[in-house]
């Protein structure tokens, strides 16, 4: 019997750099003491993150270093809107583009897991995405 926790397909979190994760620490903790919520950030899409982010990317490639409310680094803001970006997409019903009577549909499907056996579908863990390659000849 062994003494070692088993780690094996876990994330090393230690491969993280520490500078990365008190920035994220310190622009949530001016988020929260601005918006007086710890959680609304969950309300927010993955896209408005991710445009937050490359506005604070386009700052910083225009000599602005730091933001002019908070006083942090752009880079900072950056960087922690990315991270809630992508907690959002883990969290929120996944956003596919369905080809139907050779017409793209946007429809939004919750997140599902699937029968690796189903052609019509790629499925990575719980997350699914629908493929076809038919199409229905009438127009």
């Amino acid at each position: 019997m062994s003494n070692h926790k088993d780690t094996k397909g876990k994330a090393k979190l230690r491969f993280i750099p520490y500078e990365s994760l008190v920035a994220i620490s310190n622009v949530r903790e001016f988020g929260i003491k601005k918006y007086k919520d710890d959680q609304g950030w969950k309300t927010v899409s993955r896209d408005d993150f991710a445009e937050a982010a490359l506005r604070h990317i386009h700052k910083y490639f225009n000599g602005q270093l730091f933001d002019d409310e908070s006083g942090l680094p752009h880079l900072h803001h950056a960087l922690c809107s990315l991270a809630l970006a992508v907690s959002v997409q883990e969290q929120q019903p996944v956003e596919v583009n369905v080809v139907q009577k050779k017409k793209k549909i946007r429809e939004t499907f919750p997140a599902i897991s699937c029968d690796d056996s189903d052609s019509d579908w790629i499925c990575h863990g719980d997350v699914c995405t629908f493929v076809s390659t038919s199409f229905d000849e009438e127009e």
